[in-house]
């Protein structure tokens, strides 16, 4: 082989070294770009893993400063608010373990990312029931302040009614009982008034007599042949009495203290005023009062045979006694 050839064979091996070391530098320079690459992207997943980790500390700080902000009196919106920190507790316990110490894969960091924003979501969800549980315990609380307050007026009210009632019961009772008295005074004062109007009568006394067939009368003293009493009495003088129509009531007892009474000669019933008792009597004499001392008789006729003895005569005016007399018979 000649020096030439020899050259040429040297050249064409150090040639494809040459390439070959070109081929290797290159695979090389692509390989460390790639593992470069690959270390940017975890180092980005890792800080991003960090900043989510961040997040959720953050977050869950902000959410457990929130939510005790909103406790209060409310017993049920407090426990609510507990409960929920709770929740919050753990959900974010959660979390933080699927990206702690840095060895979460994508799907991991994807899947934290996901709690992320649902814990995000409850938070608002938690203030906004809360908030909506206050605004009713508000407005339970007006309604309760409210009616307890028309509560009070209404008591009030009929506190004010009932006292105005027995007050009114208490002026009735007086009003009843100065009724009473002055019905009382003025039932005494009418009394007194009837009894001073009553007019006396003195020189009550009476005889039988005897009527004939020819109507003439006869005195007679004996009861089998009276067929006719004659009964008289005298007024006496009452200014109190204006002058005018007067009824006198003749009462005539038997002997055996029987009222004698016949209805269709004008007998009837008076009631006594000082005694307030009903008292038959026999027949009624109407006069015409003058104020002065008069003389009035009427007869009477019993109609059946009279018994013998003392026969009292009763005169009444205005409902008092105002005379008395008898008549004997044999």
């Amino acid at each position: 082989m000649s020096s030439k050839d020899s050259r040429q064979t040297l050249t064409a091996i150090a040639a494809v070294i040459i390439i070959a070391l070109l081929g290797i530098t290159a695979f090389l320079l692509y390989s460390n770009s790639q593992k470069n690459k690959d270390l940017v992207k975890y180092s980005t997943d890792l800080e991003e893993m960090r900043v989510s980790k961040d997040d959720v500390d953050k977050l869950f700080l902000e959410a457990q400063q929130e939510l005790e902000s909103l406790r209060g009196d409310n017993e049920e919106a407090n426990q609510l608010i507990d409960t929920q920190q709770q929740e919050l507790s753990d959900q974010k316990d959660a979390i933080n373990k699927m990206i702690r110490s840095g060895k979460a894969s994508k799907s991991d960091l994807a899947a934290a990312r996901t709690q992320l924003d649902e814990l995000r979501n409850r938070v608002d969800n938690y203030v906004a029931e809360i908030n909506t549980l206050k605004d009713q315990n508000m407005q339970l609380t007006e309604q309760t302040t409210r009616l307890t307050e028309e509560k009070t007026n209404l008591l009030t009210s009929v506190a004010e009614k009932t006292q105005m009632n027995e007050s009114l019961t208490t002026e009735k009772a007086v009003l009843v009982s100065e009724k009473e008295k002055l019905e009382n005074e003025r039932a005494k004062l009418s009394k007194k008034v009837n009894i001073a109007s009553a007019i006396k009568v003195g020189n009550v006394h009476g005889k039988a007599l005897k009527v004939k067939d020819s109507g003439k009368e006869k005195d007679t003293n004996k009861a089998k042949n009276a067929d006719r009493l004659r009964l008289c009495f005298n007024t006496t003088t009452n200014d109190v009495v204006v002058p005018g129509d007067e009824k006198f009531f003749i009462r005539l007892i038997n002997p055996i203290g029987e009222t004698m009474a016949i209805e269709s000669q004008g007998s009837g019933v008076l009631v006594n005023n000082k005694t307030e008792e009903q008292v038959r009597y026999t027949t009624i004499k109407d006069v015409d009062y003058t104020n002065a001392e008069s003389m009035y008789c009427l007869n009477w006729d019993p109609g059946i045979e009279l018994q013998k003895g003392t026969y009292e005569i009763q005169v009444y005016n205005k409902g008092y006694l105002v005379g008395m007399g008898d008549l004997t018979l044999k």
